[in-house]
């Protein structure tokens, strides 16, 4: 698996629904669109003009931690639990404790940093092969909501600058 890749929760903690995961990626995707606005607004005031705009992105910045936080605590996350993951568009590879049967639905609850970006989708087992410590296996989103699938377009695309800022 790519070691600069997303992360994500482990996908042995799917076999358990997550508590207040479906909660949680409900408020965090509220708070993903009003950051979105918010970003579009800040976009048009000009720091020069006004002196309150880095005051205002920096109370955006601590409620951003805030419900990160926020998130850690109810979804009992783990530092222990998080592992790399190649991530694309249409699926998923990750370590997994377990070997599941090819073409197994299965339900995927992600949790993808660093922007605590949350997930839940269906998906469908491709493969699943031995590895020293456990399984890799790989995985094929099915019937991801088309908001979902933005998001996590958006995701990606952010890793991806972050992984070219820190090759440069």
């Amino acid at each position: 698996l790519d070691e600069q890749g997303p992360e994500a929760q482990p996908l042995d903690a799917t076999r358990r629904a997550i508590p207040a995961f479906s909660l949680a990626r409900q408020l965090m995707a509220e708070l993903a669109s009003l950051d979105k606005d918010f970003h579009r607004i800040m976009a048009s005031i000009n720091d020069r003009e006004t002196p309150l705009a880095p005051a205002v992105r920096i109370l955006n910045r601590k409620l951003a931690v805030l419900s990160q936080s926020n998130l850690v605590t109810h979804c009992h996350l783990d530092e222990r639990d998080i592992q790399q993951i190649s991530l694309s568009q249409g699926g998923m590879a990750a370590r997994t404790a377990d070997d599941w049967p090819i073409d197994s639905a299965v339900r995927i609850q992600l949790i993808l940093l660093p922007d605590y970006l949350v997930l839940s989708t269906n998906a469908k087992v491709l493969t699943s092969d031995a590895a020293l410590d456990g399984f890799v296996t790989r995985f094929e989103f099915q019937d991801m909501s088309a908001e979902d699938q933005d998001l996590l377009s958006r995701h990606i695309l952010r890793v991806q600058q972050w992984q070219l800022r820190e090759n440069r």
